[in-house]
C-alpha cells in the first residue's frame, strides 16, 4: 500500500531530526559507560570535553548531531512556526560545536564563553518550546513534555556551581528528553496532518485549524 505524498515527505523530514536524538543519546551512553562519577553528576556533558578518555566520543557524538540538526533544519518548512524551530536546531548545532572548543577549564574566559553559549543553548530550546506550547492545542503529551523539560532546567539550574544541587548531568538529559518530545510531536501530527499541505497553519494569530476549515466549506459550495 502506497503511503500518502505528505506523510512520505513528513518521514523525510523527520528522519535526520530521529537521528541526531539517536546520536546524541548513544553519545551520553557511552561516554557514561567510559566514565561516570561525582563530578560528571556536578559539571554535567561538559566534563566529558575535558577528560581524555571521553573527548573523542564526545567530539564526533556532537558534531555529528550538529550536522544532523541542521539537515533536519534546511528540510523544515518555510513558514511559521518551522522556521522558528529550524533556528532553534541550527542554535544548538552550532552552540554544540562552540561548547567543544571553549573547554570550562582552560581559563577564565574559556569558562566565562562556556557558559554563555551553554545558557544561549538551552534559552534558545526554552524559548521555542514555551512558544509552541502556548501557540498549539494542550493535549497530555504537550503537557508531558514540557514538564520535564522545565523539571530538567531547574534541576541543572539549580546544580550550578556553588548551588544546592549535584545534579548536572541528569538535569541536562530529562531537558533535552522533554523538548525532543515536545518538538516530535509537533512536527509529526503537523507535518503529516491531512489539508496541511506539509505546514502547519498560523498559530501566531490563534486560528489553528481555520484555513482548512475554510477551504473545506469552500469545497462544499
Amino acid at each position: 500500500m502506497e503511503l500518502p505524498e505528505r506523510q512520505i515527505s513528513a518521514r523525510n523530514i523527520l528522519k535526520p531530526l530521529y537521528a541526531a536524538e539517536l546520536t546524541f543519546s548513544a553519545t551520553v551512553v557511552v561516554c557514561s559507560l567510559i566514565l561516570f562519577d561525582h563530578s560528571v553528576s556536578v559539571y554535567g556533558i561538559s566534563y566529558w570535553g575535558i577528560r581524555l578518555a571521553t573527548v573523542p566520543v564526545l567530539v564526533i557524538g556532537l558534531t555529528a548531531t550538529s550536522l544532523l540538526l541542521f539537515q533536519a533544519a534546511s528540510r523544515l518548512p518555510d513558514d511559521k512556526p518551522f522556521t522558528y524551530i529550524a533556528l532553534c536546531f541550527r542554535v544548538v548545532g552550532v552552540g554544540a560545536i562552540l561548547l567543544l572548543l571553549t573547554p570550562y577549564t582552560a581559563g577564565t574566559f574559556f569558562n566565562w564563553a562556556h557558559m554563555t553559549i551553554g545558557a544561549a543553548f538551552f534559552l534558545a530550546q526554552m524559548t521555542t518550546s514555551t512558544y509552541l506550547y502556548i501557540k498549539l492545542p494542550k493535549d497530555s503529551w504537550l503537557n508531558s513534555a514540557i514538564v520535564v523539560q522545565l523539571l530538567g532546567g531547574i534541576m541543572a539550574m539549580l546544580s550550578l556551581p556553588d548551588n544546592l544541587l549535584a545534579l548536572m548531568l541528569q538535569g541536562e538529559v530529562l531537558f533535552q528528553i522533554g523538548f525532543a518530545l515536545l518538538i516530535n510531536r509537533t512536527l509529526k501530527v503537523h507535518l503529516a496532518a491531512p489539508g496541511n499541505n506539509q505546514k502547519l497553519p498560523d498559530v501566531t494569530n490563534g486560528s489553528l485549524g481555520l484555513k482548512s476549515k475554510e477551504s473545506d466549506v469552500s469545497q462544499q459550495k
